[in-house]
């Protein structure tokens, strides 16, 4: 052991520094020669590593055939892992032996459900430092397109994705979440209509203000929710440092335990009229998750109790993203590999690919109208869905516009540790005091090991 123990201290700082000079020297690579001359694609093979699941794996699947139908002499190979524990152990076994395949799903999507658990389906923890160095900047690539104009891409989401100046996971699109107010609430529905866009901590203001007593904030809330707030407010990503253990978190872990609402069946009823009905008398606000609000354009206003979508934001006023199916680029992988995988990424952001995947703020040319209409409102007439369409295409046309963040910003071990601490603080285990303690330790020891 001692032997072996020997020899990869003398290897891995070698082979770490080999790989942060592969990261250096791809920024000079004339990657605008491949788009150039497509010929140069004739002959290679793009290998994409993903985590199976019930629907993307296959859908890759699909979308690869059509890009190689178009693209005669290109192969493409979609390699589906069974089980999560399996995709992490062999890709990330093959990345520290630089023989990784050249696309690799790092996530899926992040987010917190409108049923009210925490939940992320991220594979790979490309923000970890631990890994991050294996993979590609994907700026010099984007930059190479031809004709790249900024004004084509959704920048604010590319660029709080960034890693110290690198784009090291490339999301096909972003979802975020967005609240409405109880109309049934004197008072309310004006004051939250003033907002264009909110926070949480607008939110437990306006509770103060407006809600009648018992009355809870939203259905299923928990302090799990509160975790972009407690991120952007004591934990400090560009420094690595935390800041949990003090008077001032604890006082708001009490305030969120007191609107924590209890477990209630009907949470997950289907229906917009039928839930606003259910959930009148109970919560202040309701809460949707993936950005989905155009799904209830249809419905006329006065029918509803429930009103006014308006996407969250931190403090700071950044649109709250979460990316939704990204890519991490194996730096290991030759110049025209890499062209060509993000050429790849380029089909897959076609109107007609994109049908396949639902609406959000995408990558590039941030919005679709076709994917709006595919889904949803295809039993509306024709000239009633071209009205709602536009709308829609507007409403997110504006989101694209404001400043963004990522939701949480921070290595999904940290991630992780914050989710299971706070529930367990929900669930009554553990009191606000051994919370913020538990939190500030445990978290100090793996930036600590991260370091």
């Amino acid at each position: 052991m001692a032997k072996w123990a020997l020899i990869l201290a003398i290897i891995l700082p070698l082979f770490l520094a080999s790989c942060d000079r592969a990261a250096a020297e791809a920024e000079d690579i004339d990657f605008a020669r491949y788009f150039a001359n497509r010929d140069l694609f004739i002959g290679e093979t793009l290998t994409i590593s993903m985590y199976q699941n019930s629907l993307y794996g296959r859908v890759t699947e699909t979308i690869a055939w059509h890009y190689m139908r178009e693209n005669p002499g290109v192969y493409i190979e979609v390699v589906l892992h069974a089980t999560r524990a399996g995709f992490i152990d062999t890709v990330t076994t093959q990345l520290l032996a630089g023989a990784a395949d050249t696309l690799i799903m790092a996530d899926a999507m992040s987010f917190v459900p409108g049923a009210g658990a925490f939940a992320h389906f991220r594979p790979m923890d490309w923000q970890s430092p631990r890994i991050s160095h294996l993979f590609a900047d994907f700026f010099p690539i984007i930059e190479a397109v031809p004709d790249f104009d900024e004004a084509d891409w959704y920048m604010a989401g590319l660029n709080a994705m960034a890693i110290d100046g690198r784009l090291i996971a490339f999301p096909k699109q972003f979802v975020y979440s967005y609240f409405t107010a109880n109309r049934n609430v004197p008072g309310l529905a004006e004051a939250f209509g003033q907002h264009q866009s909110i926070s949480l901590e607008t939110l437990l203001d306006l509770h103060g203000r407006f809600a009648p007593e018992g009355m809870l904030l939203y259905p299923a809330f928990n302090p799990t929710h509160a975790m972009p707030l407690i991120f952007n407010n004591h934990f400090d990503s560009e420094n690595q440092m935390v800041d949990f253990y003090n008077q001032t978190f604890i006082d708001l872990l009490n305030d969120l335990r007191a609107l924590t609402s209890p477990p209630d069946a009907s949470d997950g009823i289907y229906g917009r009229l039928n839930r606003d009905s259910a959930f009148s008398h109970r919560y202040l606000f309701d809460f949707r998750d993936l950005g989905t609000e155009w799904r209830n354009l249809p419905l006329a206003e006065d029918e509803l109790i429930f009103i006014n979508p308006i996407p969250e934001i931190d403090c700071e006023g950044n649109l709250l993203l979460t990316p939704f199916l990204s890519f991490a680029l194996n730096a290991g992988a030759t110049p025209a590999q890499q062209a060509l995988a993000f050429d790849f990424i380029q089909f897959m952001l076609r109107p007609e690919s994109l049908e396949r995947f639902g609406a959000g703020i995408f990558s590039y040319k941030p919005i679709h109208r076709h994917s709006f209409r595919y889904h949803t409102w295809r039993n509306i007439p024709s000239e009633d869905r071209d009205q709602l369409t536009e709308t829609a295409t507007a409403r997110q046309n504006q989101l694209a516009q404001i400043p963004a963040t990522m939701r949480y910003r921070a290595p999904i071990a940290i991630q992780t540790i914050l989710a299971e601490v706070l529930g367990q603080f929900t669930d009554g285990l553990i009191d606000a005091r051994q919370t913020a303690e538990l939190l500030q330790n445990r978290i100090s020891i793996v930036l600590m090991e991260m370091d």
